[in-house]
């Protein structure tokens, strides 16, 4: 769960940092997506819920495995 909302901290910045000077630059871009390392399968199928909804209070569209491609790959190669 630290995880999740330390993302979502970060998305936070970012939505207010960067996607200002984008849009300064001409740049068109929109950050919408969180990708969290749970899934319907395996351990993580309690916390899909609590996770999600954790990611949508703060604003932002929850990807969960196997829909989640950072968390497919990259999460499960180091975890």
């Amino acid at each position: 769960m630290e995880e999740v909302m330390l993302s979502c901290q970060l998305a936070l910045w970012l939505r207010e940092n960067f996607a200002q000077r984008a849009a300064e630059s001409g740049v068109d871009y929109s950050f919408q997506y969180i990708h969290a390392d749970v899934g319907e399968n395996g351990v993580t199928r309690d916390m899909v819920k609590e996770v999600t909804g954790l990611i949508r209070g703060n604003g932002f569209l929850p990807k969960i495995k196997p829909e989640s491609f950072a968390a497919s790959t990259v999460a499960d190669r180091f975890s």
